[in-house]
Parts: C-alpha cells; sequence; structure tokens
C-alpha cells in the first residue's frame, strides 16, 4: 500500500537551484522564472510529492484530468514528462530527476529540500574550525607567550624543591655567572681608559719637560761648557 504523500509546503527546493512555488504555481532556477504550461507542472508536482516513489500513469491522469476522460492519456503524459525534462535538462537515457520505470511509470530521483528545512538550514550557525597551520600571528604568540610562563614556573618549581623548607632565600643567589665576570669586564675597562686619559693629561701639561725635551738640554749644556 502506497504511504500517503506529505503535507505541500509552500515550496520545494530540489536540484542544484530549483524551487517550485507551489501557492503561485511557479517554477524557478535562482532568480529567473521558467516557463512551465500547467500539465506538465502539474505533474512535477505530484512527482514532488511522491519523491522516490512510482507515480503510475494512471494516478497521472487522475490528479491531472480527472476520472472519465475521452483522450489519448499515454501520449498527453509522454508529452507532458518531455517538456518536464527539457525545462530542467534533464535527460531519459542518464536522468538525474524523472526516471522512466518501464510499463510501471515514472519516479523523481533527485534530493528534495522543502522549505521548512531549508529555513532551518539557514539559520543554522556555522561554526567555523581554524586548523592548526593556519592560525594567525596573534595565536602564534599567545601561544609562544603561554609556553614561556610554563618554562619559568618550571624553573621557579625546581629551584624552591631544591631548598630546605625552613631555609630563607639567599639574595644573589639567583644571578647567573655570568654578571660577574661580565661586571669585571666593565671595571677592567674603564681603569684602561682613566689610565690613558691620564697619561695624555700629563704629556699636555706646561712646563714639564718629556723624557727627549730634558735629554735635548743637557746636551747643549754640556756643549756649552765645552766652548767655555
Amino acid at each position: 500500500m502506497r504511504p500517503q504523500p506529505t503535507g505541500l509546503q509552500q515550496s520545494i527546493r530540489f536540484g542544484e537551484d530549483f524551487e517550485l512555488d507551489l501557492r503561485l504555481r511557479r517554477l524557478r532556477r535562482g532568480t529567473h522564472v521558467l516557463k512551465l504550461e500547467r500539465i506538465p507542472l502539474e505533474i512535477l508536482a505530484l512527482l514532488l510529492e511522491h519523491k522516490g516513489q512510482i507515480v503510475s500513469r494512471e494516478e497521472i491522469v487522475a490528479r491531472v484530468w480527472g476520472p472519465n476522460v475521452f483522450l489519448d492519456t499515454d501520449n498527453s503524459v509522454r508529452g507532458a514528462i518531455r517538456k518536464v525534462r527539457y525545462v530542467l535538462k534533464d535527460d531519459s537515457e542518464t536522468p538525474r530527476f524523472i526516471q522512466t520505470v518501464t510499463g510501471r511509470g515514472y519516479r523523481f530521483i533527485a534530493p528534495v529540500i522543502s522549505s521548512e528545512e531549508h529555513s532551518a538550514e539557514v539559520s543554522r550557525p556555522e561554526v567555523s574550525t581554524v586548523p592548526t597551520g593556519a592560525q594567525g600571528p596573534v595565536s602564534k604568540l599567545d601561544s609562544s607567550l603561554k609556553g614561556s610562563q610554563l618554562c619559568l614556573a618550571d624553573e621557579e618549581q625546581e629551584r624552591t624543591a631544591g631548598q630546605s623548607p625552613g631555609a630563607k632565600p639567599v639574595r644573589g643567589q639567583g644571578r647567573p655567572a655570568w654578571m660577574g665576570l661580565f661586571i669585571g669586564v666593565v671595571l677592567l675597562a674603564v681603569f684602561c681608559v682613566l689610565s690613558l686619559l691620564e697619561r695624555g693629561a700629563w704629556r699636555r701639561v706646561p712646563g714639564v719637560p718629556t723624557g727627549s725635551e730634558s735629554h735635548g738640554k743637557g746636551r747643549m749644556g754640556s756643549a756649552r761648557t765645552s766652548r767655555g
């Protein structure tokens, strides 16, 4: 026994961007309205109502033309199905929307989304996930800061763990060894600079002869004495 068709919605979306407005009886693709006659449109609506199920030609005739109709219904149904496929760009050999079941009828095989389901998907908040390799500079900086804080905390814990429970911390215990070496080098450089400045100032004092000047003056005095 065939299950009862689902209640009619205001619109049904199917395929990539097709939408059938059941209230206005209008077929759209995106923002464009597609031209489709009344009978092919009614057959499309019937197939959408029974998506995934086989709809016989007798059901199509009863829905579109009503009972006790006197016409070539087989050719009329085939012609209407052909028009629907032409609008949907469908192929009977490799169908994407309407499948022909030989000797039984037709079946709509494309995914169908009702207007209520589409509204629920649109209103659903999207959760964006950023992969680890695509993190920005701020995230990387935050990670680096957290890593530095953890390292400092580990060093402090190791240093305090080596002390006795009642011992007081000794001032300067945590200073690195290179600090004393650096201070010694600075003092030595200052001493050398002061020595150079003092030697230069001594040479520039007036009236104080240098070693070469006193030696020259001694030679001149000896020469004058020998002449006299």
